[in-house]
C-alpha cells in the first residue's frame, strides 16, 4: 500500500501521549512502508514503530517511525491515501 510522508506539528501532551496535527505538507511517498525501513536500515538507522507514543489529528490511517542514528532521533509520520 502507497504512504506518503507527512509533516506535523506537536499541539499538546495528554498522559504520556503527544498529540500532533497535519500542517498541510506532504514529503516523500513510497510504495510500502518494508521499502522505507529497509532503505533506512542499509543506512545505518535502527527502526521502530513508535505509533502508540503519538496520536495524529484529522487523519484516520496513520503510521509514525522512529529512525535513530547515533545521538540523533527523528520520528516520521506516513499517511495512506
Amino acid at each position: 500500500m502507497s504512504m506518503s510522508e507527512i509533516v506535523t506539528k506537536k499541539i499538546r501532551e495528554e498522559n504520556g501521549i503527544e498529540i500532533h496535527e497535519p500542517t498541510g505538507s506532504i514529503g516523500e511517498s513510497i510504495d510500502t512502508m518494508s521499502d522505507w525501513i529497509t532503505k533506512k536500515i542499509n543506512l545505518g538507522f535502527k527502526v521502530r514503530d513508535v505509533s502508540q507514543h503519538y496520536q495524529l489529528i484529522n487523519v484516520n490511517s496513520w503510521v509514525a517511525y522512529e529512525t535513530k542514528k547515533n545521538d540523533e532521533s527523528i520520528v516520521t509520520f506516513f499517511k495512506s491515501p
